[in-house]
C-alpha cells in the first residue's frame, strides 16, 4: 500500500472503532484503534522508505519517529495503542484505564498523518 492507503484506511478504522466502543464491543474496538494506529505508523515509515515487516518495527519506527520529532509522548501513545492489541486478546484493560489508552492511542494518529508530504522523511 502506499502511504496515502495507509492513511485512509486508518482514518476509516479510527471511525470504525468510535462506532464499536459505543456499542460496547470494547474488544473488536480496541483491536480495530490498534489497527488504526499501525496503518498510521505504516502510512510515516513507508513514506520514509522504511519496511514494517513485523511487530518490532512498528516500535523501531515509533522510537525513530520520536526522536526525529523530539516528542517522547510518541512512545508513550504508541504503548497505550499496544495495550489496545493485547486487550483484544485478554480482555485486561481495566474500565477505569480504557479512556486514557483509548485517548492516547486515538490522538497519535492525527499527530503522525499531519507529518505526511510535510517532511518527506527529513527530521524536523
Amino acid at each position: 500500500m502506499l502511504p496515502a492507503e495507509h492513511a485512509q484506511t486508518a482514518i476509516e478504522m479510527q471511525e470504525r472503532a468510535e462506532q464499536e466502543f459505543a456499542s460496547g464491543n470494547r474488544l473488536i474496538a480496541s483491536e480495530i484503534l490498534w489497527g488504526a494506529v499501525a496503518h498510521t505508523v505504516m502510512a510515516v515509515a513507508s513514506e520514509r522508505g522504511w519496511p514494517i515487516d513485523s511487530h518490532g518495527a512498528f516500535r523501531a519506527s515509533i522510537r525513530q519517529l520520536s526522536r526525529d520529532y523530539h516528542d517522547p509522548s510518541l512512545i508513550t501513545f504508541f504503548d497505550s495503542a499496544e495495550k489496545l492489541h493485547e486487550n483484544f486478546y485478554h480482555n485486561n484493560i481495566p474500565d477505569g484505564a480504557m479512556p486514557q489508552r483509548r485517548r492516547q492511542s486515538e490522538a497519535l494518529i492525527p499527530r503522525l498523518l499531519a507529518r505526511l508530504g510535510s517532511d518527506n522523511g527529513v527530521p524536523g
